[in-house]
Parts: C-alpha cells; sequence; structure tokens
C-alpha cells in the first residue's frame, strides 16, 4: 500500500491534524486523538479518547470499531499506530465530543452525507494542491484556506432545518 503522509493544519483554529492518505481506498484518514485534541483543548486527549471509547462502547455505538490503526509520525519523530477515523467517521466523532468548537447543527439526515461530500471534497482537493504546490500565486494559502472554510461552514449553516 503506497500511503503518503500528510499533515492538515489551520483545520482547528491552526491545529494540527495529522492526516494520512490510502490510495488504495482513495480515502484520508485523520488522527483520533489530534482532533480530540482541536476539539477539547484537554491537557491529555489520549486520555480523553481512551475514556470516549469507553462510553461510546457502553452506548452501543460502533465508532470505535471503524476506527483504522495506522503508523504516524509522533511527536518524537517516529511513526507509531495511531487510531484514525475516515473522513464520515472523524465527523460522527465531533458529533460524539461536547465542545464549543462543534456546536450543533439542526441538519437533515438527508443532507449530512452531502455535506460529508463537500467537506472531503474540499480537504482532500485543498490539501492535495498544497501538497504539490499547485496554487502557484502569491496570496497567502492560509488565508484562503480560513475564507473557503468559512463559506463552506456557512453555505452548511444555510441548510439547518432544510429537509
Amino acid at each position: 500500500m503506497n500511503n503518503k503522509l500528510e499533515t492538515l493544519t489551520n483545520l482547528f483554529e491552526g491545529k494540527e491534524i495529522r492526516s494520512i492518505w490510502d490510495s488504495e481506498k482513495e480515502e484520508y484518514y485523520f488522527s483520533v486523538v489530534d482532533v480530540i485534541g482541536a476539539l477539547t483543548e484537554s491537557q491529555n486527549p489520549r486520555n480523553y479518547w481512551n475514556m470516549l471509547k469507553s462510553r461510546l462502547t457502553d452506548e452501543g455505538s460502533e465508532l470505535y470499531t471503524k476506527c483504522v490503526q495506522m503508523k504516524m509520525k509522533a511527536q518524537d519523530g517516529k511513526l507509531r499506530l495511531t487510531d484514525t477515523l475516515d473522513t464520515s467517521g472523524i465527523f460522527r466523532l465531533i458529533e460524539s465530543v461536547p465542545s464549543p468548537k462543534a456546536e450543533p447543527l439542526n441538519i437533515s439526515s438527508d443532507n449530512v452525507e452531502h455535506i460529508i461530500r463537500t467537506l472531503r471534497s474540499f480537504l482532500e482537493g485543498f490539501s492535495l494542491l498544497v501538497n504539490n504546490n499547485a496554487f502557484g500565486n502569491p496570496i497567502s494559502i492560509k488565508e484562503s484556506f480560513d475564507l473557503s472554510l468559512d463559506i463552506i461552514i456557512n453555505g452548511i449553516k444555510s441548510l439547518e432545518g432544510v429537509k
């Protein structure tokens, strides 16, 4: 399997979210601990994830069973097995973590998969362009990312209550 290690930044106010591309499945996988750390600002997101796994299992959630362990670069520079989720799993995780950064939206279940596709396309496309230096103009990539994400979030918010 030819996985391409990549890091997405600025997804959660500049917090680093490690990701890996699985070229066989054509899917990104994101570090669960990184997302939890960005959402909760916990001093120990790994412990938070362990407690959340237990709670989700007790509630009958299958989210943890969808985790895939993949090697990602740790803070010490070594590759270590890390719990990851694909894009739709990460959005399910975000729904499970109480956080003011993940404000609940009243979105119809009919629109959720479309929203996931939209966000996935944006995140994957943007990161591919960045990693391939394909933007080729002097405009700040961070500013472009932030503006694009704001546009998408406002579009999603406009779907509140729409069936």
